[in-house]
């Protein structure tokens, strides 16, 4: 096995690991360390190995983020929802079962931000796109988005005049109003959460024990409102593209593949399939999963239904690095020079755990509040004051951006060079110096 095979196989299955330790493993100098990754880098074949690997999450990630530069801005504008989704971070689980549903609160001096706050929010990316940096926004929440549908148009509207990507994620169900999807129809993308196809376990998994909601709200009525906005879309000449998300679990394991065929014939363009992360996964877990994706596989054929793209991330798979419970902590900022957070009222955080509305007080939450004087370059100078982030509380983007973070720092301070990341294809460098997104944020 030559050397940048071996490299190439020891990055795969861990591809946190920095230069120091695969030097060591393979008895390499920097120089020859610094031959193989750029071998692996300029190679069409290692790269689409690495991109069709059990942790493509990861590379297809360290793509987006660090070679292209890629910066989310993400909105949390929902003031309600209507379900109580078991692992949504806004419900609380009681002792007797009622999930309790938190909402953002006004704290003293807070105003919910207006259409001019808004307004001077995308000035300031405008002038991150100025730097070379490409900016996507996504309208999602700790609640839903359409219960302020105003707010969700201002930002659709923001975007589009700046040629900004953006995407909704929404549970669907107040599409059902002709205006929300008109709404709707003005993002780049719409991703509704839905992962079954039983009527009865749609009303357990997303309401509970919630007996009013249960009755207005119906699987049959979601699924007719999909198929309506689909239509919408078609006949408007509208281009935006329509997904589901499914999030996997005991509740749906032996129907996924029906949720996958259902999707299809609603007309969506894609369906992403995904593991509650957070949950603790055992070898019976996987192979529920396992027997399930199979069985979606085969109705695929390079990785579509017809035309309608199917995505099974990585985080499913037993071997997966984000299965092995890594240990550590992270830098608020390596989160904050990659995604914001910001909710209705105008607080900014760069983790998603921070970001949600929190029961009283009983939960930590680190922010940092969006003012006429605090623009978003202020405001991601600040997170160096934030405290460290264990590992355990991020989701996957996150703990791919503070690993990945942490290697390239390792890997310049034991001498690899600055533009050699075994990752990251010349082809998928839209800026050289990679220094960008700092000399905005003086980081």
């Amino acid at each position: 096995m030559d050397l940048k095979e071996q490299v190439l196989n020891t990055l795969s299955s861990a591809p946190y690991i920095g230069a120091r330790e695969i030097a060591e493993r393979h008895s390499l100098t920097v120089e020859e360390l610094n031959h193989a990754y750029k071998a692996i880098q300029t190679s069409e074949e290692c790269q689409k190995r690495l991109l069709t690997s059990i942790n493509r999450d990861y590379f297809e990630t360290v793509r987006e983020y660090f070679g292209k530069e890629l910066y989310t801005v993400i909105f949390f504008v929902g003031l309600g929802c209507p379900y109580r989704c078991p692992f949504c971070p806004s419900v609380t689980i009681e002792k007797d079962g009622y999930r309790k549903l938190a909402k953002f609160r006004k704290g003293p001096g807070d105003r919910k931000l207006e259409y001019r706050d808004f307004e001077k929010i995308f000035a300031d990316i405008e002038q991150m796109q100025k730097k070379g940096i490409i900016v996507e926004v996504k309208i999602s929440g700790g609640l839903e988005p359409y219960t302020d549908p105003e707010t969700v148009n201002w930002i659709l509207e923001l975007a589009s005049c700046q040629n900004v990507d953006s995407t909704i994620f929404t549970n669907g169900v107040l599409l059902r109003d002709p205006k929300n999807r008109e709404i709707a129809l003005k993002s780049d993308k719409l991703r509704i959460s839905l992962g079954t196809v039983s009527e009865e376990a749609y009303a357990d998994e997303y309401f509970g024990e919630h007996p009013r909601n249960k009755r207005s709200n119906s699987l049959g009525d979601l699924q007719k409102t999909i198929r309506q906005l689909v239509q919408d879309r078609n006949d408007s000449g509208a281009a935006t593209a329509i997904g589901m998300n499914t999030v996997v679990g005991e509740f749906n394991f032996h129907e996924l593949e029906q949720v996958v065929l259902d999707a299809h014939d609603f007309g969506v363009d894609y369906i992403a399939i995904k593991s509650d992360y957070f949950k603790q996964k055992d070898d019976e877990w996987f192979d529920k999963v396992e027997t399930a994706t199979a069985a979606i596989s085969g109705h695929t054929r390079d990785g579509k239904i017809g035309d309608m793209r199917v995505i099974l991330t990585g985080s499913q798979e037993r071997s997966s690095f984000l299965n092995s419970s890594l240990q550590g902590k992270c830098l608020p900022i390596d989160q904050a020079m990659r995604q914001m957070f910001i909710d209705p009222f105008g607080q900014c955080t760069p983790v998603h755990c921070w970001a949600f509305p929190v029961q009283e007080k009983e939960q930590e939450r680190h922010t940092t509040s969006l003012n006429e004087h605090t623009g978003l370059q202020k405001i991601i100078e600040k997170t160096n004051d934030f405290p460290l982030i264990d590992y355990s509380k991020l989701n996957p983007f996150e703990l791919i951006i503070s690993l990945e973070s942490e290697r390239q720092r390792q890997d310049l301070a034991f001498g690899v060079e600055r533009d050699c990341n075994p990752y990251i294809s010349p082809h998928n460098v839209s800026n050289p110096d990679s220094l960008n997104f700092r000399s905005f944020c003086n980081c």
